[in-house]
């Protein structure tokens, strides 16, 4: 128990180092083009870690999770090509290879954003109409501090430079539905680095809206 203890505040003090270090990069114009384009090992790395940590692993557990990769990409697939669900927009250079003009990598982010919310929805409540609506609005908090970051950074642009209220609003209503699939399917999920995570990425993404 004691080691296990040991493992679990190595991995969220790395967590916390790696994001710092990210910040520290992404602001310093002499490595910014570096860290630019290590942003989607910040990714793979956070989601590669809350995949080690996670418990248990199920066959019923892996194919919600590859489902949830399809549907976070393809509704980014439908947004970037239609303009009718987030709002005009385009993805830029820095989430890496795209296919059909959406990254993989956002379905990624989907199921990242997803997983961490909804251990912490389902901590806070056992209603599921509550968890799925606390879930989203976790989700939907997080998205408005990523936005400004990501524009600058070369994530995504919006059309005229401005983000829309109806990317939040779809946000959440997309987000609603994932977790409660999530939730109705009462899959066991278990994670030590579920809530620093996100705490981490919090403090990470909002630190960009202090610095400017």
């Amino acid at each position: 128990m004691e080691r296990t203890k040991r493992i679990t505040t190595a991995a969220i003090v790395f967590l916390a180092v790696f994001h710092q270090v990210g910040l520290i990069g992404l602001n310093l114009e002499a490595s910014r083009g570096l860290f630019q384009q290590l942003i989607p090992l910040n990714l793979v790395v956070s989601l590669g870690l809350l995949a080690w940590f996670h418990r248990p692993w199920s066959l019923q557990f892996g194919v919600f999770i590859f489902s949830i990769f399809w549907a976070g990409y393809l509704v980014e697939l439908a947004g970037v090509t239609t303009g009718m669900i987030f709002g005009s927009y385009s993805y830029g250079q820095a989430l890496g290879f795209k296919i059909a003009q959406v990254p993989p990598l956002i379905g990624l982010n989907w199921v990242m954003l997803l997983y961490i919310t909804g251990i912490m929805a389902r901590a806070a409540t056992d209603n599921i109409w509550l968890q799925a609506s606390v879930g989203a609005a976790l989700m939907v908090l997080l998205d408005i501090l990523i936005e400004p970051m990501a524009i600058r950074f070369d994530m995504w642009y919006w059309a005229g430079g401005v983000i829309p209220l109806q990317n939040y609003f779809a946000w959440y209503v997309i987000s609603w539905f994932m977790h409660y699939a999530f939730h109705m399917q009462r899959l066991p999920a278990h994670n030590q680095l579920a809530v620093p995570l996100y705490l981490i990425q919090l403090i990470f993404f909002a630190s960009f809206l202090v610095i400017g």
